[in-house]
C-alpha cells in the first residue's frame, strides 16, 4: 500500500532540508522507542525526529489504518461516515487514512498534545489535503478533559499502549460514553499491543459494547496465553525509506491489532470465522485458522470440490472474515 502521492511528495520535501545522517540517528532512536512501548513525545523531541517518523513511521500507521477502515466498511456497508475523531491524532496519520477510504467524509477533529507535531501536521495538510476545509485540531493531551465532538467514528491510533491500562480505560470510557456510535482501538501487534486491547475488550463488553471486528463473537478470547491476535499491512517503502531502515525488499509488514466497538444500536451481519493467520494455498485447497463465531479456534480446509466456497476462499488473506457454508 502506498501512501497518497502529494503526501509522500510534501514529506520528501521536508526531508530535503536534513542530512541524512541526522534522519538515520533520529530514526534509530524513534524505533527504538516505538519497540519498547515508550511515551511518543520521545520521538518528537526535535524537528530532525519529526521528520524521521513522517519517512518511516507515518506509512505504516497510514496503511494499517486504512486496513482497518477497509474492513469497517465491509462490516457496515449502509453507514455514512461524515466526521472522524483522531485521538492523540501526531501529525495526522489516520486522518489521512480516513480521506482516502471514506468519500462521504466531511469533517475530522483530531486532538494531539505536541505543539511542533500539530504545525508539522497542519503543513502536511495544508500542502496536500486535497482542499479538505472542514479539519480542526485541539492542543490537548488525551489525559485532559478534552471536548469530545460528534463523530461518526472516533479512532485512538497507537496511543494506548504508551499508558498505564487504568488511564487508558477511563479515556476510552470517556469516549464511550458520548454519543459517538463507534470507536476503533488500534495498536502494535505485540504481546503487548494485544493485551492491552484485550483488557479493553472485555472492560467494554461488559458495558454493552457489540464488536464490528475483528471478532466473530464476545465471547472471551480463544487464543493461549502464549499466542496473541494480530494482523498485518504491507506498506510499500520509497527510496528514502529503505536507505533509512537499511531495508533491501521494497516493502515491509506492519503487524497490528485492532478492535472496532459499536453502540448496541448498529447493526450488521454476523460473521462465521475471522481468519487469523496466512492461509496456506495450495494446488486444490486452502486451508485456513479461523477464530468462529463459537468463541474456538477451528483449522479449516476448502477443496476445489466445494464449488461453492473454494473461490471466496482462494481469495481470502489473512485477517478476512468468512461466510462459508462448512464452518
Amino acid at each position: 500500500m502506498h501512501i497518497p502521492t502529494e503526501l509522500q511528495e510534501a514529506i520528501e520535501s521536508l526531508a530535503a532540508s536534513h542530512h541524512f545522517k541526522s534522519l538515520a540517528q533520529s530514526r534509530e532512536m524513534v524505533s527504538k522507542d516505538y519497540r519498547r512501548g515508550n511515551d511518543s513525545a520521545r520521538a518528537f523531541q526535535n524537528r530532525s525526529q519529526l521528520i524521521s517518523y513522517l519517512i518511516t513511521r507515518l506509512p505504516a500507521t497510514f496503511a494499517v489504518c486504512r486496513k482497518v477502515f477497509s474492513e469497517i466498511k465491509n462490516r457496515l456497508p449502509g453507514f455514512v461516515f461524515e466526521s472522524i475523531l483522531d485521538l492523540g491524532a501526531g501529525p495526522g496519520s489516520a486522518s489521512w487514512a480516513a480521506i482516502e477510504s471514506f468519500d462521504e467524509l466531511k469533517s475530522l477533529y483530531l486532538i494531539e498534545r505536541e505543539k511542533d507535531v500539530i504545525d508539522l501536521g497542519k503543513q502536511l495538510a495544508t500542502s496536500s489535503f486535497r482542499c479538505f476545509k472542514e479539519i480542526f485540531w485541539d492542543h490537548s493531551s488525551l489525559t485532559s478533559p478534552f471536548a469530545i465532538p460528534s463523530a461518526s467514528l472516533a479512532v485512538f491510533s497507537y496511543v494506548l499502549g504508551e499508558m498505564e491500562i487504568e488511564e487508558a480505560w477511563q479515556i476510552v470510557k470517556r469516549v464511550w460514553d458520548s454519543s459517538i456510535p463507534l470507536l476503533t482501538l488500534i495498536e502494535p501487534g505485540t504481546v503487548r499491543g494485544y493485551q492491552r486491547i484485550l483488557a479493553i475488550r472485555n472492560r467494554l463488553i461488559a458495558q454493552g459494547a457489540r464488536i464490528i471486528a475483528p471478532c466473530p463473537h464476545l465471547l472471551p478470547c480463544p487464543l493461549k496465553e502464549n499466542d496473541w491476535c494480530h494482523f498485518a499491512a504491507r506498506v510499500e517503502r520509497t527510496s528514502l525509506h529503505r536507505r533509512l531502515k537499511k531495508g533491501t525488499l521494497g516493502y515491509e509488514d506492519e503487524k497490528y491489532s485492532y478492535v472496532v466497538f459499536a453502540k448496541p444500536e448498529i447493526q450488521t451481519s454476523a460473521i462465521d470465522g475471522r481468519i487469523i493467520r496466512r492461509p496456506l494455498k495450495a494446488g486444490g485447497y486452502v486451508k485456513f485458522q479461523l477464530c468462529a463465531q463459537d468463541g474456538q479456534i477451528r483449522e479449516t480446509t476448502v477443496t476445489r470440490s466445494d464449488k461453492n466456497n473454494y473461490r471466496h476462499a482462494r481469495d481470502a488473506e489473512w485477517g478476512s472474515s468468512l461466510h462459508l457454508d462448512i464452518i
